[in-house]
């Protein structure tokens, strides 16, 4: 049986990727980019089109909405997956 890559193996930890197999899994993975984003910096706002989500693998981002801090994330959390829909 194959390893898991490192980045397939983030994704299988992820709920929301957790049931795929491992087919599944490399073929999300070759879509993934790894973009490094400096602390401050904002990368999704509210109420743009989404064409991306991202998957945090380390730090933490905070979540605004309607300029209330409304939740912070970090390692394993997805944002702006409602933009895949």
């Amino acid at each position: 049986m194959a390893k898991l890559t490192p980045r397939a193996s983030i994704l299988s930890s992820i709920p929301m990727f957790s049931g795929l197999s491992k087919k599944e899994l490399a073929s999300i993975q070759r879509m993934m980019s790894k973009i490094p984003i400096d602390a401050g910096s904002e990368f999704i706002k509210q109420g743009t089109v989404g064409r991306e989500a991202f998957i945090i693998v380390s730090g933490n981002a905070s979540v605004w909405k309607d300029d209330k801090l409304v939740a912070s994330v970090g390692p394993g959390s997805v944002i702006g997956e409602m933009a895949l829909l």
